[in-house]
């Protein structure tokens, strides 16, 4: 009868144990921390936990500090609608996995793209620094097949030298005046420039020609002409020199017009290069001598005859 008695307390035990377990993991559930219980296998009711927190007496000497923090933890269970405050779980955040990848660049400073360096950056720095946006800048070995080998410098356009201009154009007939392009041989034509401040240019036409002005009323209002502009010039005056040709056909001696006084209607109005030494013999209208305003254009104006087609 006794082994069967203490058969049944143990049973009992365990249930009260199974009721405390479960009771337990409500509340940690809801966020509260309880103190752990301690059974022994002999009782039937669990023990309760010893008051750690001194006798009434030791509370109330305290100067009310308990009844302070009692208060505070009451607050904040009614500011939460009766229920214990829950702290939420810190966010996960994100770790950098390491440096942004390296690249070689070609760089040109700015203002200076004759001394161009090889530079090695952070592959984010070629945006955020602004090197994509520079007028040379390049990434060596990308897509474009860019190499360390072209990273040279790079000569800056001369500043010019004034609002000037110069047109310099040419006009081909044949052998009975009738305006051509000159297709039917290969001829090359230069004529030296210079100028001012050491100004130095050779113009070249090449046969056919690209006909896009229309100077003279030999052909109606037909293109007859073709130009090439010299801009960006400086005031003052311009010489220009005995044509040279090379190539095939034969030429007639080249005729000029430079617009002094006169604007040529046809072109029989063009003459041979003459000398400007203020003799008979010098004709202004193609002396080889121009004198250019500030911001103004003067023409020089080339007839060749075709005499002869090989």
């Amino acid at each position: 009868m006794k082994k069967e008695l203490i058969f049944l307390t143990k049973i009992m035990a365990i249930f009260v144990a199974f009721i405390l377990v479960v009771s337990v993991g409500n509340v940690y559930a809801e966020g509260d921390v309880v103190e752990p219980v301690q059974l022994d296998p002999e009782q039937t009711e669990p023990t309760q936990p010893e008051d750690v927190s001194g006798d009434e007496e030791s509370s109330d000497e305290e100067g009310g500090e308990g009844e302070e923090g009692s208060s505070n933890e009451e607050g904040d269970q009614e500011n939460n609608g009766g229920e214990p405050k829950v702290f939420a779980a810190p966010q996960a955040f994100s770790v950098a996995t390491g440096p942004s990848p390296k690249i070689e660049i070609c760089h040109y400073p700015p203002g200076n793209p004759a001394n161009p360096q090889v530079l090695t950056i952070d592959e984010s720095a070629w945006e955020e620094k602004g090197h994509s946006g520079h007028d040379y800048d390049f990434i060596i070995r990308d897509a474009q097949g860019h190499k360390e080998s072209d990273c040279v410098g790079i000569e800056p356009d001369p500043e010019p030298l004034g609002d000037s201009t110069l047109k310099i154009c040419k006009i081909i007939v044949d052998n009975e005046g009738k305006i051509i392009n000159g297709s039917d041989v290969n001829t090359e034509f230069s004529i030296g420039i210079t100028g001012p401040e050491g100004y130095s240019e050779n113009v070249v036409f090449n046969t056919a020609l690209n006909l896009t002005h229309d100077l003279v009323d030999d052909n109606g209002g037909d293109l007859d002409a073709q130009c090439y502009l010299l801009e960006d010039l400086a005031a003052g005056k311009y010489n220009y020199y005995a044509e040279e040709i090379g190539g095939d056909g034969v030429w007639g001696a080249p005729r000029y017009h430079d617009y002094y006084q006169e604007v040529p209607e046809s072109v029989s109005d063009f003459y041979e290069l003459t000398v400007n030494d203020g003799s008979e013999n010098d004709n202004d209208e193609a002396d080889g001598e121009v004198n250019v305003g500030k911001g103004k254009t003067r023409n020089i104006v080339i007839v060749n005859t075709l005499v002869e087609v090989p």
